[in-house]
């Protein structure tokens, strides 16, 4: 066992939660878009409630996002408050925390 199996092994679970994170966002968007255009052209319904749905898929992006944060010592509630605002927001916290 090396000496660096502590940093090791935060390092697998940040990288574990960027993956959730990621797989989230791209989901809920993913999601969001197929439900919008099949309710707008498939049923002619223009309210849809896809921009709610992308909104609360991001809520577990901002989870795994909060966790990464966390292990990288970072601000964890700030990025994962800022990430549940909505998957724009998401998405530039992943992007910093993967810069960073």
């Amino acid at each position: 066992m090396s000496r660096f199996s502590g940093m090791d092994s935060m390092a697998r679970a940040a990288a574990h939660h960027e993956r959730r994170a990621a797989i989230w966002l791209a989901t809920g968007v993913a999601l969001s878009m197929v439900i919008g255009l099949t309710l707008a052209f498939g049923f002619d319904i223009d309210d849809s409630p896809a921009p709610l749905l992308a909104w609360v898929g991001s809520w577990g992006a901002a989870w795994h996002l909060y966790q990464r944060a966390r292990l990288q010592g970072r601000r964890a509630w700030l990025l994962g408050g800022f990430a549940m605002l909505g998957p724009v927001p998401a998405i530039l916290v992943h992007l910093w925390l993967r810069g960073s």
